[in-house]
């Protein structure tokens, strides 16, 4: 029988490196699923819901409002410096 090997840090993961926090981890759920149903319901009308592709559909879905959050967060006017 082979003898297990040690996993060893690679440079995505620096040591000491534990992951993400349980609020953070939180945070990114609450997101995903709001995106998810959001998707879904914009899906449903669109596509019937026992269609085989809906799924898929509500997929690519989400990652266009995905990116059209960011790129509405990127573009977002700010206030000038106050230098």
């Amino acid at each position: 029988m082979p003898k297990a090997r040690a996993i060893e840090p690679t440079a995505s993961a620096p040591i000491g490196y534990t992951g993400p926090s349980w609020w953070e981890q939180d945070v990114i759920n609450l997101i995903a699923r709001l995106l998810l149903a959001a998707s879904a319901g914009i899906t449903g009308w669109l596509v019937a819901k026992d269609s085989p592709n809906f799924g898929v559909v509500q997929a690519m879905l989400s990652v266009v409002l995905l990116a059209a959050l960011v790129g509405l967060v990127a573009l977002w006017p700010r206030k000038p410096d106050q230098s």
